[in-house]
């Protein structure tokens, strides 16, 4: 099956078919095909983003985001709070979040449930969430699910996997995503969520312009929040157009829209929320770090204009550093043979290490982001843009005209 992929010589597009990728090289073949218009793009990032007009991608410059009274304070509270604990990432303030090497934030797999030859497993128990309808998790969560053999959910922290058809449209979410011990391909999850877009997931501007759960529950703040990761195919391009989700060490309690839920525990009236809207604004030069008088790392200076642009959000709290997350390249390497974000620390040329790895890693080839500027963020008032009606509200809250 033809697969549309970046050459990372010359970061332009074409088509190719999957598994040519060289490992030792770290290229890929030049043969190309034509252009199949059915065929899986590998990304739902890139070329074409699938939640454009959604508000992850409304532009924040300038007036078009307002400023919360105090934003300032905020900026503060953020950059002072940025380590939980004392170690927090190894000192860092900011971390980022991989399918490779410790901390995985969730793993998205995109399936086509109409595609003929499509691998069915099935998910034996699983629980909506207090205050959510069990009823509908069941029915759209539970039993048979189009889950490729290959897949697995990752293995540690939350084991968060989402599972997007492009078939039916289905948008599926779990949390403490397992297997049943001797029963393969069977699996439980704690809990579970879903929304329901048109087939392709085309048109999540008019669906579902949150991206929010319809019922059940995952992440926290209960959105498709994997929608705000750093792509991988964007990331070979050089530019990300979306805002930006991260993983907090802790914010203020309770959620901001789009979020639905939220489990903040600050009491500090200047801790931002989860699901509250931020910003850098334009005079925040990404080639120039005034505590340094270098330029932000190569990674860095791509989020930093992500958030100039379209802004970003708090999506989960993990009570240790913020944290940025990458898209998971397991799909990457079933494709092409190698996880885009593994380093090889013990080979010395780079020659093995991933196409991520040696296009943002620093002076020891790791990928470093912990010179985000938090001190320089600007942030908008709690429930920015919330629409009116809003029809997916909050468990136990009632809508904003009320």
């Amino acid at each position: 099956m033809p697969v549309l992929h970046p050459d990372p010589a010359t970061r332009k597009w074409r088509w190719t078919e999957p598994n040519t990728f060289n490992a030792e090289s770290g290229l890929w073949t030049s043969r190309e095909l034509p252009a199949s218009p059915s065929a899986f793009r590998g990304s739902l990032f890139w070329p074409k983003y699938v939640a454009e007009g959604t508000v992850l991608t409304r532009d924040v410059r300038g007036t078009r985001m307002p400023l919360a009274a105090n934003s300032a304070d905020m900026a503060s509270w953020m950059d002072t709070n940025a380590l939980y604990t004392a170690g927090g990432a190894w000192g860092a303030k900011t971390s980022l979040n991989t399918s490779v090497y410790g901390t995985e934030p969730i793993a998205v797999y995109v399936v086509d449930s109409t595609a003929p030859g499509v691998d069915w497993q099935y998910v034996d128990s699983v629980s909506a969430g207090a205050g959510y309808n069990q009823a509908e998790v069941d029915l759209f969560c539970k039993g048979r699910i189009p889950l490729p053999g290959w897949v697995t959910p990752p293995p540690q922290g939350d084991r968060g996997l989402a599972l997007y058809d492009l078939g039916t449209g289905v948008m599926r979410e779990y949390f403490m995503f397992q297997p049943v011990a001797g029963k393969p391909g069977h699996w439980t999850a704690r809990t579970g969520g879903y929304s329901v877009a048109k087939p392709g997931l085309v048109d999540l501007a008019q669906t579902n312009p949150g991206l929010q759960l319809r019922t059940g529950s995952n992440a926290v703040v209960g959105m498709h929040n994997a929608l705000g990761f750093l792509g991988i195919a964007e990331l070979v391009a050089g530019q990300v157009n979306h805002a930006v989700a991260f993983t907090c060490s802790n914010m203020g309690i309770g959620p901001s829209w789009p979020a639905l839920g939220a489990d903040g525990l600050s009491t500090d009236p200047n801790a931002p929320k989860e699901g509250q809207w931020f910003r850098l604004p334009a005079s925040v030069d990404p080639t120039k770090n005034p505590s340094t008088g270098k330029p932000y790392n190569p990674l860095t200076q791509v989020i930093i204009r992500a958030v100039q642009r379209y802004g970003g959000f708090a999506s989960d709290k993990n009570l240790w550093v913020h944290a940025f997350n990458g898209e998971n390249g397991r799909t990457w390497k079933q494709l092409y043979g190698k996880d885009p974000w593994y380093r090889d620390g013990t080979d010395t040329t780079g020659k093995s290490d991933g196409i991520l790895v040696q296009m943002y890693g620093t002076t020891n080839r790791s990928i470093d982001v912990s010179d985000f500027p938090w001190h320089l963020t600007e942030w908008a008032p709690v429930d920015w843009g919330r629409p009116s009606p809003d029809f997916f509200l909050r468990p136990g809250q009632s809508a904003p005209w009320q």
